[in-house]
């Protein structure tokens, strides 16, 4: 019966049929490269379940975080040992990410990316005609599907800049233009980004955003002038009218569980702290527009101290609002850095309830962006360095950040974190948020029986006939929400390709003993 069957849809023997599938159908990038990791399914409550948990939460910090990312639960990368605590990235640059050693290094130790220049404005802005902006995302484009391909969350960097914006953005025939045009162009500007993030990025998450960057000077003490800013210039100087501006445009047209941030260096400084927490509030003042402050985090091995940079840190969860360290890195120019790096981490990993995101300025001393010598990051050469292995070791002296929930709780699986509920019928901040877990325990968690593509109990060759015939005609044969979670069974968490079909042959023939043939290389499988 299935031999005839795989006859008539393919026209092919079962010894052929193995084969055939190095041959791809036409299939969408969308098909190649889904990653769903929430689930939504039958496994609901289960305690033997790691995955996500859906929560309403009772601190307002969590409405503002986006914790929907996934490491490696005993994992030896260095986003397997802060996982618990917070989301670890590291900026890089279209060159580097062609390079195979970098990006191995980067899906072993990081899970969020930010575009070093390649999603700046003097970047993606390909023209501008009258209000409208033209957005290319061509530089970016090797950066973005090598994070959409792997799962990796990307971190943009950013709208409303000082710096590195084309001057004819604020101009016609080389005069500035009204604050009306400018404000027009500002929301196309942003409302184009995030269209073309998801027209040529689909099962791309950019988690967060900085909307504006460096409104401050240097040391603090207020905006920009008209001297150092084409923003001051349409807008007059102090004016912030363009910084709420952007960030209800940002909230209007990101997507849903992108969270929005106000960045700046020097932050540390008690008058820059003091420049971003009255922006903030501005914002805040205006609506629901603002989740978190970007602390970029340069400093020197002399200043700022951990504890000077953890005061900038309370002063801005008094907000209750999200941070990001979004640009971390140290100069040795006035000592070592190795005593001030752990010091830093230990800060963030006390404060983890309200950091989401910890961000390096590079991956490694190489390919650093300043022009200072000194600049020194945890790896040279893409190697740990010593001091590195003290900031892991950290993992074994503080404990991540315990969620609370309400008697409200919805769970539709189990959280790696630490959970305590709390029966109470206290009126809370009502927030949806995911916990960072495990991808093979997660993946695992949602299979009934791996390989079982139609979902009827069994593995044989009808179940590699629905794969194939889902990839070739997906309006007309469709995989169900289970099957598809079934039928990953090649690097697992890729999403279905004709190689699942071909690992179902194999397994069939007694080539492979067991489903999963592998995991994807963000997993490590033990059978």
């Amino acid at each position: 019966m299935i031999g005839n069957t795989i006859k008539k849809v393919l026209g092919l023997t079962v010894s052929a049929a193995i084969l055939s599938f190095c041959v791809p159908f036409s299939v969408s990038a969308d098909d190649k490269n889904d990653k769903s990791y929430i689930n939504s399914g039958s496994n609901a409550g289960d305690e033997s379940d790691t995955a996500y948990e859906t929560a309403d939460c009772i601190g307002r910090v969590a409405s503002r975080q986006n914790l929907n990312y996934t490491y490696e639960k005993g994992g030896d990368g260095f986003k397997d040992y802060m996982g618990p605590y917070f989301r670890l990235g590291a900026a890089v640059t279209g060159y580097e990410i062609n390079k195979t050693v970098a990006q191995e290094f980067i899906k072993k130790n990081y899970n969020s990316i930010t575009c070093m220049n390649e999603m700046k404005p003097d970047s993606i802005i390909a023209g501008v005609n009258g209000d409208e902006v033209d957005i290319s995302l061509n530089s970016a484009k090797a950066i973005l599907k090598f994070a959409e391909h792997n799962g990796i969350g990307v971190h943009g960097h950013t709208f409303v800049w000082y710096s590195q914006t084309p001057s004819y953005l604020f101009q016609d025939n080389h005069e500035y233009v009204s604050k009306e045009r400018m404000n027009k162009r500002l929301e196309s500007m942003i409302k184009n980004t995030f269209s073309e993030l998801r027209s040529q990025f689909p099962n791309l998450q950019v988690h967060s955003y900085d909307v504006c960057n460096e409104l401050f000077i240097n040391d603090g003490g207020g905006m920009r002038p008209e001297s150092g800013s084409n923003w001051a210039k349409v807008y007059g100087e102090g004016n912030s009218e363009f910084v709420v501006n952007a960030f209800k445009y940002a909230r209007e047209y990101a997507p849903e569980d992108c969270k929005l941030y106000l960045s700046d260096y020097n932050e540390y400084m008690s008058k820059k702290t003091d420049d971003l927490i009255d922006m903030a509030k501005k914002i805040m003042k205006e609506g629901d527009y603002i989740d978190g402050i970007g602390m970029q985090a340069h400093l020197i091995s002399r200043y700022s101290s951990a504890s000077e940079f953890e005061t900038a840190i309370k002063q801005f969860e008094a907000l209750g609002l999200d941070i990001q360290i979004t640009e971390l890195d140290i100069s040795s120019s006035t000592g070592p850095v190795d005593e001030l790096y752990p010091q830093i981490f230990e800060v963030a990993m006390k404060h983890a309830k309200n950091i989401s995101c910890v961000t390096l300025s590079r991956t490694t001393d190489e390919s650093v962006w300043r022009t200072d010598d000194y600049i020194r990051l945890p790896f040279s050469n893409y190697q740990p360095k010593n001091f590195y292995y003290d900031i892991i070791a950290l993992a074994d002296k503080i404990d991540p950040p315990t969620v609370t929930t309400t008697n409200t709780l919805t769970t539709t699986t189990t959280t790696t974190t630490t959970t305590t509920t709390t029966n109470t019928a206290t009126t809370t901040v009502s927030a949806t948020t995911t916990a960072p877990v495990d991808i093979k325990e997660l993946l695992d968690s949602k299979v009934s029986i791996w390989g079982d593509a139609n979902c009827d109990d069994n593995i044989d060759m009808s179940d590699t006939v629905i794969i194939m015939q889902s990839l070739a005609n997906p309006n007309k044969y469709k995989l169900t929400e289970q099957g598809a979670a079934n039928a990953d069974v090649y690097e697992a968490g890729v999403g279905i390709t004709t190689n699942d079909a071909a690992s179902i042959q194999k397994y069939l023939l007694g080539i492979i003993k067991s489903l999963p043939e592998s995991y994807s290389s963000n997993v490590t499988a033990s059978k």
